[in-house]
């Protein structure tokens, strides 16, 4: 598709525009927010120093990775590579700024490719999509990559255009672990032409699914990347959601609260509503992109309502579902057609409205700065530091909780951990192992007891703990074979003589 050199000049306008607040925000924070992109840059660090990890993961003691090592998301880690010379904490900075706004100003380069009118209008609501759309977008994590190749996908998709959906389902798999999702909304276009409209058109769905296998087969760690994905997805979405087993879910894997889950998503749900009481009186023929745009919205949606992982998707989603049904229906119309609808001026009305989203910017990002700020520096240097002066290389070093060892990895490379990035790749492969790490940091263990799974089923002499592990703190405090190394506001390192 041929495009008008001013248009080509609003991508890069709306990218410095996403790239902006987000550097602001950021810069805020002495950390990174979230454990996850600890471990992201750190790996990307590996990656460029020694190359793909073949014999499974060396930094880990247990578990999946330990033997079935493969890499969800090799391209992101790939792109975070030029960032890993120098600070880790700025170049981890760095990159989330350039990818989030990558993803949130495809928004804008998707309607302009379109054609959609108002597109900066709804550029504008996407921006202020909500706290937790923005909150997720300034995580150093390869969802970021993952919301661009959804919205690049369903315009492929609601486009026609399948030797882009065939090449975009061919890399999702190299991005991250949801190449399911522009699969289900073509699925979806597929049985809606299907069942509604008579029309046997799958080249898309079957486009789509070949090359997604394809990207499976093509993957550097086939075919453990094909394991991993189904623990990754199916086992730890079914743990969180039916609780199956006892393991402590992520808290992105729980549902948002019906009050915050509205916030996060308001303004979306706003426009729906009023495009809803629209249509009901005035109505207008909905274009094929806008009814393919219908049940992919309908299914980030519900995912978003289950887990709150699922909100940066959920809102840019929406946002262009909006925007292609309003386009269908201003079709000969002005938005002051739609103002007089409501009984309202229409100045006075647009006048009201900016208002409200120029109050609603300043509170939400407001509130996103204060968020930043609070987000600690890494916690756990010194003490990995007080443990890496006493252990050999190779050792195996305990901690309390698996949420911790993303900052132990970044901070120290030569030692290894129980169990890293999710709990259920411990609990599915060495469920030994995870039933005794339980018992241990219960302190429900005696202190023999303590001490023979130690030795005999961490191998392990060292740990390190957080500030919050008090339990555990007073069961080895009650042993003298265990020593504290070193104790601040982060946490306590120890080791067992």
């Amino acid at each position: 598709m041929r495009t008008e050199p001013r248009l080509r000049l609003e991508w890069p306008a709306a990218f410095l525009l996403c790239a902006a607040p987000a550097a602001l925000l950021l810069s805020r924070a002495p950390g990174l927010p979230g454990v996850d992109g600890y471990f992201h840059i750190r790996f990307a660090q590996e990656l460029r120093e020694r190359g793909l990890p073949r014999n499974g993961f060396p930094w880990l003691a247990f578990g999946l990775w330990k033997r079935d090592f493969s890499d969800t998301s090799p391209l992101f880690h790939l792109l975070l590579i030029p960032f890993t010379f120098g600070s880790l904490v700025l170049g981890a900075k760095a990159a989330t700024v350039l990818l989030s706004a990558f993803a949130t100003s495809s928004l804008l380069a998707i309607l302009a490719l379109d054609r959609v009118r108002a597109r900066w209008y709804w550029f504008a609501v996407l921006l202020l999509g909500g706290w937790g759309y923005w909150w997720r977008m300034l995580l150093p994590r390869p969802e970021l990559l993952s919301v661009a190749f959804l919205l690049w996908s369903l315009w492929a998709l609601a486009n026609g255009r399948r030797k882009a959906f065939a090449c975009l389902s061919l890399a999702y798999p190299l991005a991250y672990a949801a190449p399911f999702l522009p699969q289900l909304a073509a699925a979806a276009r597929w049985a809606r032409l299907r069942l509604f409209e008579r029309r046997a058109e799958g080249g898309l769905l079957g486009w789509g699914l070949a090359a997604c296998a394809a990207g499976f087969v093509v993957h550097p760690y086939f075919p453990k990347d094909l394991r991993l994905f189904w623990v990754q997805v199916f086992r730890v979405m079914e743990q969180a959601l039916t609780r199956s087993a006892v393991l402590p879910p992520a808290s992105e894997l729980t549902p948002l609260p019906p009050g915050p889950l509205l916030a996060a998503h308001l303004l979306v749900v706003v426009h729906l509503a009023a495009l809803v009481w629209f249509l009901r009186r005035r109505p207008a023929r909905l274009s094929e992109r806008t009814r393919t745009l219908i049940p992919a919205f309908l299914i980030v949606a519900v995912l978003a309502v289950l887990a709150r992982r699922f909100m940066e998707y959920a809102v840019p989603v929406g946002t262009l579902l909006c925007a292609y049904a309003y386009d269908d229906l201003l079709a000969g119309r002005s938005w002051r057609d739609l103002a007089r609808a409501l009984g309202a001026r229409p100045e006075k009305a647009a006048a009201v409205w900016l208002a409200l989203l120029a109050a609603g910017a300043a509170f939400q990002f407001g509130n996103l700065a204060l968020m930043l700020e609070k987000v600690p520096p890494p916690r756990l240097a010194a003490l990995s530091r007080a443990v890496a002066a006493k252990a050999p290389d190779g050792a195996t070093v305990f901690a309390c909780r698996w949420d911790e060892t993303p900052e132990l990895f970044f901070h120290d490379d030569r030692r290894r951990y129980l169990a890293m990035m999710d709990p259920t790749f411990l609990y599915d492969t060495d469920p030994g192992v995870w039933t005794a790490w339980q018992a241990a940091v219960s302190g429900r263990l005696s202190p023999k007891a303590l001490r023979a799974v130690f030795r005999g089923v961490f191998h392990s002499r060292f740990g390190i703990c957080d500030s919050k592990d008090v339990v555990f703190r007073a069961a080895i405090a009650r042993d003298p074979a265990f020593r504290i190394l070193r104790q601040d506001a982060g946490g306590y390192a120890f080791e067992l003589r």
